[in-house]
């Protein structure tokens, strides 16, 4: 089932609507609070004040500029 349901998205000429910004922000919040403690750190440490959501966004921002 998994197979023939990415075959028809790949394939299909419509195009799906785009989680946009807050859903991006969710998932990557979801993400986050399922990490472990000492992970989670080392996430925040390697964003470097950026915050999870914003980092969540970041390809869809760069996107939307050029």
């Amino acid at each position: 089932m998994f197979v023939q349901l990415s075959l028809f998205i790949i394939l299909s000429p419509c195009r799906f609507p785009a989680w946009g910004h807050a859903g991006h922000a969710m998932v990557t919040e979801l993400a986050m609070s399922m990490l472990i403690d000492a992970n989670r750190m080392k996430v925040e440490r390697a964003l470097n004040g950026m915050t999870a959501a914003d980092a969540g966004n970041w390809v869809d921002d760069v996107r939307s500029k050029s």
